[in-house]
């Protein structure tokens, strides 16, 4: 209950039909659900608060002593109660109260509305009932010469408790003096008052006994309130909404008046029954010795059967008497004839009865005629209640409710009373309709609900609950969750957690059997969600159950042939980490030796010949260079990782040192080159390599396929730090409908337009993803026959000029150095083929080169020699370059020592280490000489 003792509002209890209310100890409503909104005719929220005396009156009139009975009341007890609505209409409910249960220190008690549905023409039903049961009564008392305190004392009891009268009194008329006075009273809770000798003899009369003695009518007040002849304080005091008084007389002559005063408006039963109350007491004061000195003349038979035919007719429910050796059907009263739809009934016999009016069962299966309850109550003296059904004549199909029992005569008899059930029974139908489809509904969801109490222990399930378990309902509800999750210890964990901890669990691809014991395993995903009381007390926990069983197995199949994925990517890395080193080490010593040779040719006399033959041969280890460049690096982006290796450099010197080559290039073919640089900042900081990767390839291929005409090279790098390279060349152009496949891998291998000799088509699908992969991008417009144009933007961190200034582009840094002052190199490589013709390039173009063909002999060297810088390979017999590296930077003399990884094996996973351990670059296997020589150039200068 929340802080204003009030219950929250439940989404399932207001979806219910049954009007629910919930009253605390002092009868307080704290709860009503929408139904009992409904019901009552107040809106939403109306009810909570108010007190159950303020919303019905019982039927004996006395809230006090059920309310008394309440708290203490273990088992529900049913009543019947007025309901008084805002509207002014009274409404009769069926009140269940249920048993008490303790919340918060305070004791609340769960209530059930249901409007009667007895219709209109039933509800003198009750009267009848009630009349014959005093009828009973008093024969039983009184015996056969009853005097007149008992009969008095008996209907005034019987007016008190049996029909909630608040008042009950009966005036007697003095023969003598013709005056009224008080002979008989009672009120609830209190004995009947019977003293006809000291009657009341007052001259003023209430109203109601001076009304009905001047009209010898009966009298009623249905709002005493608003009537201004009574009393205020007697109406307040007895809490009084209605009264009613009728005249008491026999043959036409009056002996008295029957009063009756009602805390809420008079049913028709009870108006019925003081009809018959006061014919019996009238009958009473002509059968008994009246005290007042006078015997009345006994009313005579015909008199009396006139009286009780009078009241039978009026009474609104059917009934049939049946009398005699030879049983006959004596009586039956009009409500039975209009039940029956037959109007023109005469006494017949109770064979012809039976003919005359054929019945069914429920079901639609006739009934003989030794079964009906007419028969049985008759020849077998029993008492039956049967519900049948009953087709009139007009076709119009009607369920009776039967009550048959022995009617005692001297030649025997049987009564029946006849009670239209049709609505009733159609409610029901169509309340057992709507509950077969809720609960077909519920069955058919595809999850599966269950509910544990506070005991862990099942206590409901839908139908999805139990087939995707796999067992009956029997088996799941009662179960305790140790007897569900015996083979499941951490469901069991989970279910007990939410229940005692309130901790909500979610456990996907739980494995189960469906019988204890079983090989058949599926799996399912189970939601335990804690359920609480509105002040967070727990009540138990509620379970949602999904098979994911497919789900699961394809789970498991897409996790397998992702790990066969990984497994085979990691293969393929350690193929290609080996492959590289193998492949790229005779590429690179061909690269070298056609350089050496080609160089060697230049300082001996020319001989054309050799000259071509070194010409072709450069060329062609330069294609399988490139080749072998871009398939390794195709490999490196399949595995979705590419590190940055971002340094500080002049942008205008990198532009000289990477363009150079390119130009001599292009002047061999008689091509107009020239590039331009529009900027204010002349350093930056970027990834130096892959910059000239993308540069060298966009201007590489305008060479390749321009025959004729210019090539023109435009960067500029704005503020905003957008570096960006435009390429336009005057060459063939490509056509339209290819522009979306020049990206493509190995698009010039598919394009029969270019020479296939010219490149194999990766360079550009290289240089989109070197793009893309720093968060640029890279755009193309060409036509056919009029050029092309290739435009890459990168990002960059423009930086201010470092102190001090470089030496021009023209002036090499090694131009000046004499023979003593030539940097000194230490070439670590263990294949001769290339650490020989390396060796050589290196001294011819100015350094000063010592050789180790291993790690061990270099650590050597290091320790009695420490040179400029180291070029070191990776991967070398008795210890590797990492190692070597790991111990140059262990040393403090040689800590700072610029190293330059030459290597066949950069994949990413060895260039993070290799950046973890300090190295002052990399290059990549084949080596291009021109541009080893450039980032030599460049660690020169950063070293001084």
């Amino acid at each position: 209950m929340n802080a204003s003792g009030v219950i929250a509002r439940n989404p399932i209890l207001d979806a219910l039909c049954d009007a629910i209310i919930v009253i605390d100890q002092n009868e307080r409503i704290v709860f009503a659900n929408r139904s009992a909104e409904q019901t009552t005719g107040r809106p939403q929220g109306s009810l909570t608060r108010m007190f159950l005396r303020e919303l019905l009156s019982w039927s004996d009139g006395s809230q006090q002593s059920h309310s008394l009975e309440i708290s203490v009341r273990e088992q529900s007890f049913c009543f019947q109660a007025t309901l008084a609505r805002p509207d002014g209409t009274n409404l009769k409910l069926d009140c269940e109260i249920g048993s008490t249960f303790r919340e918060a220190d305070n004791d609340l008690t769960v209530m059930t509305l249901r409007p009667s549905v007895e219709s209109a023409k039933g509800q003198g039903r009750a009267a009848l009932l009630d009349y014959l049961r005093m009828t009973t009564r008093l024969t039983d008392r009184l015996g056969s010469r009853p005097s007149l305190e008992l009969v008095l004392s008996t209907a005034i009891d019987t007016l008190i408790q049996d029909f909630g009268a608040a008042i009950a009194r009966v005036w007697l008329m003095d023969p003598v003096s013709q005056e009224y006075r008080l002979a008989a009273s009672g009120v609830p809770g209190d004995s009947v008052e019977i003293d006809p000798e000291s009657i009341d003899t007052t001259s003023e009369l209430p109203p109601e006994i001076i009304e009905v003695a001047r009209s010898g009518m009966h009298f009623l007040v249905e709002d005493l309130q608003a009537d201004q002849r009574f009393d205020r304080d007697w109406i307040a005091r007895h809490r009084l909404g209605s009264l009613i008084a009728l005249p008491l007389s026999v043959a036409g002559e009056r002996h008295g008046i029957l009063v009756a005063a009602m805390r809420s408006e008079p049913s028709d039963e009870c108006l019925d029954a003081l009809l018959g109350f006061s014919s019996i007491i009238s009958a009473s004061l002509n059968d008994v010795q009246l005290l007042f000195g006078e015997l009345s003349a006994r009313v005579d038979a015909e008199a009396e059967h006139r009286r009780f035919q009078s009241i039978v007719d009026l009474i609104p429910i059917g009934v049939v008497l049946v009398t005699g050796p030879n049983p006959r059907v004596t009586l039956i009263n009009p409500a039975c004839r209009e039940m029956l739809g037959k109007d023109d009934l005469a006494p017949m016999s109770l064979q012809q009865y039976s003919r005359l009016f054929p019945v069914q069962t429920l079901d639609g299966s006739p009934i003989a005629e030794f079964n009906r309850p007419l028969w049985r109550a008759f020849y077998r003296a029993e008492e039956v209640r049967e519900t049948i059904r009953y087709i009139r004549p007009d076709g119009v199909e009607r369920i009776f409710e039967v009550i048959a029992h022995p009617f005692p005569t001297i030649d025997g008899g049987a009564i029946a009373t006849y009670h239209d059930m049709t609505e009733r029974s159609e409610l029901q139908s169509d309340l057992a309709m709507r509950a077969a489809q809720l609960k077909a509904l519920l069955d058919h969801l595809p999850v599966g609900v269950a509910y544990f109490d506070l005991d862990c222990q099942c206590r409901a399930c839908n139908g999805p609950a139990w087939r995707i378990l796999g067992r009956s309902r029997s088996q799941i509800i009662g179960a305790s969750a140790a007897e569900l999750f015996a083979d499941s210890p951490d469901l069991l964990s989970a279910v007990r957690r939410c229940v005692a901890d309130l901790e909500p669990h979610v456990q996907i691809n739980a494995p189960w059997t469906e019988s204890a014991g079983g090989e058949s395993i599926r799996y399912l995903e189970w939601r335990f969600e804690p359920l609480l009381t509105s002040n967070r007390e727990p009540i138990g926990a509620l379970a949602l159950i999904g098979d994911v069983t497919a789900r699961k197995r394809t789970a498991d199949a897409m996790q397998k042939a992702k790990d066969d994925a990984e497994r085979s990517a990691r293969n393929k890395s350690r193929f290609l980490s080996a492959i590289s080193h193998d492949l790229r080490t005779p590429v690179n010593a061909l690269n070298l030796l056609a350089e050496t040779l080609a160089r060697r040719l230049g300082e001996l006399p020319q001989d054309d010949e050799l000259n071509q033959l070194s010409s072709y041969l450069k060329r062609a280890s330069g294609n399988l260079a490139e080749l072998v460049n871009d398939l390794l690096d195709l490999t490196c982006f399949d595995s979705g990782v590419i590190n940055q290796y971002q340094v500080e450099f002049p942008i205008e010197e990198w532009l000289d040192s990477t363009l150079g080559p390119m130009q001599l290039a292009a002047e061999e073919k008689h091509l107009a080159f020239s590039w331009d640089f529009e900027g204010t900042t002349r350093w930056v900081r970027a990834d130096r390599v892959k910059l000239g990767r993308v540069l060298s390839n966009l201007v590489g291929n305008a060479i390749k396929f321009t025959e004729t005409g210019y090539i023109r090279v435009l960067v500029s790098l704005p503020p905003d730090g957008r570096l960006q390279f435009s390429v336009e060349d005057s060459g063939p152009g490509i056509p339209e409908t290819q522009l979306g496949q020049i990206f493509d891998e190995f698009a010039q291998l598919r394009n029969p337009e270019r020479d296939r000799s010219k490149g194999t088509g990766l360079g550009l699908a290289i240089c989109r993803r070197l793009v893309e992969a720093v968060g640029g991008r890279m755009e193309v417009s060409s036509n056919s026959g009029s050029g092309s144009r290739f435009v890459s933007v990168f990002p960059v961190t423009p930086l201010p000029c470092p102190p001090g200034s470089f030496a021009s582009s023209d002036q090499h840094p090694l131009a000046e150095k004499d023979l003593g002052d030539r940097p000194r190199v230490l070439l670590v490589e263990d294949d001769e083929t290339t650490r020989l013709p390396m060796s050589h390039l290196l001294e011819l173009s100015g350094f000063d080169v010592m050789t180790a063909c291993d790690g061990p002999e270099a650590l050597e060297l290091l320790a009695r020699e420490r040179p400029t810088m180291v070029l070191l390979d990776l991967m070398m017999p008795r210890m590797d370059g990492i190692e070597v590296l790991q111990r140059i930077r262990g040393d403090d003399h040689l800590a700072n020592l610029p190293v330059l990884i030459l290597s066949g094996d950069v994949l990413d996973e060895r260039s993070q280490q290799l950046q973890a351990l300090g190295v002052s670059g990399t290059l990549a296997k084949p080596i291009d000489f021109d541009r080893l020589l450039a980032v030599l150039e460049d660690l020169l200068v950063q070293s001084t």
